[in-house]
């Protein structure tokens, strides 16, 4: 399905960053990470009055917080935002 919306719409931030929870989800760090990172990177192109999610308090990244790399990543990521 995340697949489909980004097809349909390669700019929008929240079609990665569902993408990357069902990464995290199946255990994925290395491609929950890459799709975050595409998401953070079209974070200008979320619709008015909307922002991102914080991926520290999602339940689907928290997942991975045993992964000392990939959390490192989500939390720098979040400074950044």
């Amino acid at each position: 399905m995340a697949n489909r919306a980004i097809q349909a719409d390669p700019d929008y931030p929240l079609n990665y960053y569902n993408l990357a929870c069902a990464d995290a989800e199946e255990g994925n760090a290395a491609q929950a990470r890459i799709h975050l990172q595409e998401a953070f990177d079209r974070r200008k192109n979320t619709l008015p009055g909307e922002s991102m999610p914080d991926p520290t308090q999602d339940d689907s990244i928290m997942k991975l917080k045993p992964d000392r790399a990939f959390w490192s990543f989500v939390e720098n990521s979040r400074k950044n935002r």
